[in-house]
């Protein structure tokens, strides 16, 4: 099973862009950015995933597949009122982005990892200001997980 936490807190650690600048952490969806908020005293540049268990299950090929949703958030602090820097760190966001999802691919290819679906890896910048004067952008993309879906009459009572 790909563990989207620890994968990505290498990468983090990894990237001469964000490994000495860069905090890493957990968060449980856009609404809450916990992580964000609790260590904004200490950090002022972030990445965090979403640890949060969504998904769906879908028929593929004849075989039942778990797809997660996983949700990289990239983001800083900002000073209010200033665009210069707003568009400079919407920048260095959208590098990182696309690093990241370029190691992706490699490393699929290469290690093999679980089956994602990189037909579509949608980005959003995040309005405004946000978790105590941030700004940033997220993106997503999907991981399909096989799953053993099989009826056992033994779990039922009449």
């Amino acid at each position: 099973m790909f563990d989207p936490v620890t994968y990505f807190e290498t990468l983090t650690k990894t990237l001469k862009l964000t490994k000495d600048t860069y905090h890493f952490t957990q968060v449980s969806g856009l609404e809450s950015l916990e992580g964000i908020i609790s260590n904004r005293k200490d950090h002022d540049h972030f990445i965090a995933v979403d640890d949060s268990e969504n998904g769906a299950l879908l028929k593929i090929s004849g075989g039942y597949f778990n797809r997660r949703p996983i949700t990289v958030f990239i983001c800083a602090s900002a000073d209010y009122g200033n665009p210069v820097q707003r568009q400079s760190l919407l920048t260095e966001f959208r590098k990182i982005h696309k690093s990241f999802v370029s190691k992706l691919i490699k490393d699929k290819a290469i290690q093999g990892l679980l089956p994602f679906d990189f037909t579509r890896i949608p980005y959003y910048e995040i309005p405004g200001f946000f978790a105590d004067g941030c700004v940033g952008l997220y993106f997503m993309f999907y991981t399909d997980e096989p799953t053993k879906l099989i009826f056992d009459a033994a779990d039922w009572t009449e």
